[in-house]
């Protein structure tokens, strides 16, 4: 890289956490941007400057608008979402057919949800364990009852190298107090019609084992009791998390449309019906 690339990557990255600790400042009410947020908003940079790159067009952040992006880099890192860590938070960018300008949109991993979920139960979480289940798995559920004090199952892969088909999944809070763990499970046909809330293909045909285990991440984490003060405290964030993942789809939807309006082709997109399934906590891709 040239010394003037340096030297402009440099400038980009100061305007770029300058603008989002400005939002994060107005997000937290003016509360002090800790050491951790700062760090979190360096990665946030470097991570989507990795996805610019690499995008096929060979995106570049001229194009991209900061001050609509920043305020949702602000909300992750008011919760503490690290992109460095695996699985927590993607940035897909894309250009839009109907501006010209480039959309970075965040997404919310598995791991990011089940760091969230921990964040705000109201009984302390040791682990949330998630697995897809295999035809060839061995799966059973032991649900709470007089003989057993709490939720637990049996979970055996009989065959690593020949699992077969994904046939469901289940998720497994296990909490301090035993008594509070909980299983949950979701057929393979209850992942699909999750599925169905999703109005693009783009994720569930590119990584659909992925998507099947946020799905169930999803429907683990609604099982968790929140701590109704920490949910007060928070609130704001949530709030913005959620309306921001509705957006989102109807920013992608309507630039499918665009796409696909060039070549004369229609796409029926709901965006009322997928804002049903995502206040059902379903995932919102």
């Amino acid at each position: 890289m040239s010394e003037n690339n340096k030297s402009n990557q440099i400038i980009i990255s100061e305007r770029f956490a300058e603008i989002v600790i400005k939002n994060l400042n107005e997000l937290t009410h003016g509360i002090q941007v800790t050491t951790e947020q700062k760090n979190l908003i360096r990665g946030y940079f470097l991570g989507i400057d990795t996805a610019l790159k690499e995008h096929p067009d060979k995106l570049t952040w001229k194009d991209v608008n900061l001050q609509k992006l920043a305020p949702s880099l602000a909300n992750k890192a008011a919760l503490g979402l690290d992109m460095n860590i695996k699985n927590t938070l993607f940035a897909i960018p894309y250009k839009s057919k109907a501006t010209g300008f480039v959309t970075v949109d965040l997404q919310v991993g598995y791991e990011g949800e089940k760091q969230i979920a921990i964040k705000f139960s109201k009984h302390k979480i040791n682990d949330i364990r998630v697995e897809l289940v295999y035809k060839n798995d061995t799966f059973k559920v032991i649900k709470k009852d007089a003989q057993h004090p709490y939720d637990d199952y049996i979970f055996e892969i009989n065959n690593p190298f020949n699992r077969g088909d994904i046939v469901g999944a289940f998720g497994y809070i296990s909490y301090d107090e035993p008594k509070y763990n909980k299983i949950a499970t979701l057929s393979k046909l209850e992942i699909l019609k999750r599925k169905e809330c999703s109005k693009s293909e783009k994720f569930w045909g590119k990584w659909y084992d992925q998507m099947c285990k946020k799905t169930m991440i999803k429907e683990t984490c609604r099982q968790i009791e929140v701590d109704a003060e920490k949910i007060k405290e928070y609130k704001y964030l949530l709030d913005f998390k959620e309306k921001e993942e509705v957006e989102q789809c109807q920013e992608v939807a309507n630039n499918e449309i665009q796409q696909n309006i060039e070549v004369q082709e229609i796409i029926d997109v709901d965006v009322e019906e997928y804002t049903v399934c995502n206040q059902q906590n379903e995932i919102p891709e």
